[in-house]
């Protein structure tokens, strides 16, 4: 009995020695696997902390780049806004530029503007505005450059002269001519009451030269003109006088051509009444006596009379 029962203990022992010798091949091959599993994840563990360094450094690399993004976002807002400051600023200028044109088509239309001083105007207007880019030094010279003229304005201005300024300062008013902007009235009436006596005019110093030479030189006609137009009023006045002495003579040799005229058509009546009675004496034969004497004497007495008078007509043409 006690053996039966050792071997079904035996046999129990044993069957749990393959139980546990299985368990442990099943836990060996499960060690194994876990092993394996574990140098695996080892491996990946590794590839991931190389990977974490790579992407570490490509983390740094990325926040410098982004520094650099930033950076480089700050210099182009920077240059962007100087871009700008300079694009206001070559707005501006052309603006300026555009209204001292405007200005100078108006004192051109206004015929207060000559064409050559606008053309130096227009060059020195192109260099002030876009000196730093255009080298104009060159086509300038010394007497190309304007300088500022104060002119003492008379009182006895020319219609032209008031017609003139009335147009300036309209063209004022309107903006045309003032380039900053409107002034205030008070500033408007100041200068206003000073141009009333003193006017400064912009020109250049060649413009200047030859307008002095050109005043020179009215001057020096206006003399001549006044000299020659004196003699002419004293030719004048001589030639008044002659007329005068002239109409007086044709007057007189009017009334005397008329006196002569009123002779010849009485002379002419008495000639042709002896005529026709001689004609009556020569048709009856009787001899001639006293009245034929006389009436010879009497056509002598008209042929002179005759021979005055066309002298006197020929003097009368002749003058």
């Amino acid at each position: 009995m006690y053996e039966t029962a050792a071997k079904e203990q035996i046999t129990k022992l044993e069957v749990e020695v393959k139980v546990a010798n299985a368990q442990l091949r099943e836990i060996t091959y499960v060690n194994k696997d876990n092993i394996a599993q574990i140098e695996q994840l080892t491996k990946t563990l590794s590839v991931s902390e190389k990977e974490a360094t790579v992407l570490k450094t490509r983390i740094k690399e990325s926040e410098l780049h982004v520094r650099e993004l930033q950076t480089e976002k700050e210099d182009l807002q920077r240059n962007q806004n100087e871009l700008n400051m300079a694009n206001s600023t070559s707005k501006n200028a052309v603006t300026r530029f555009v209204l001292s044109l405007q200005n100078m088509l108006a004192l051109v239309k206004l015929d207060e503007f000559p064409l050559d001083e606008a053309i130096r105007e227009l060059l020195l207007m192109v260099q002030d505005t876009f000196g730093e880019e255009l080298d104009l030094d060159c086509v300038l010279g010394e007497d190309d450059k304007p300088v500022d003229i104060e002119l003492e304005v008379q009182e006895d201005v020319t219609d032209e002269e008031r017609t003139s300024r009335q147009k300036r300062a309209e063209a004022r008013r309107q903006g045309i001519i003032s380039i900053e902007g409107c002034e205030d009235e008070e500033e408007e009436t100041k200068e206003a009451s000073d141009a009333a006596q003193r006017e400064i005019i912009r020109m250049s110093r060649f413009r200047k030269s030859k307008l002095d030479h050109l005043v020179n030189k009215l001057q020096r006609d206006i003399a001549l003109k006044v000299d020659l137009i004196a003699n002419l009023e004293s030719v004048v006045v001589e030639q008044n006088r002659q007329i005068s002495q002239l109409t007086t003579t044709t007057r007189q040799q009017a009334r005397v051509i008329m006196q002569f005229e009123c002779q010849k058509e009485c002379f002419n009546r008495i000639w042709r009444r002896q005529r026709s009675h001689y004609s009556k004496l020569v048709l009856r034969n009787k001899p001639l006596n006293s009245r034929w004497i006389k009436f010879e004497s009497i056509t002598c007495y008209v042929q002179t009379a005759r021979f005055k008078l066309k002298w006197f007509s020929e003097s009368a043409t002749r003058v």
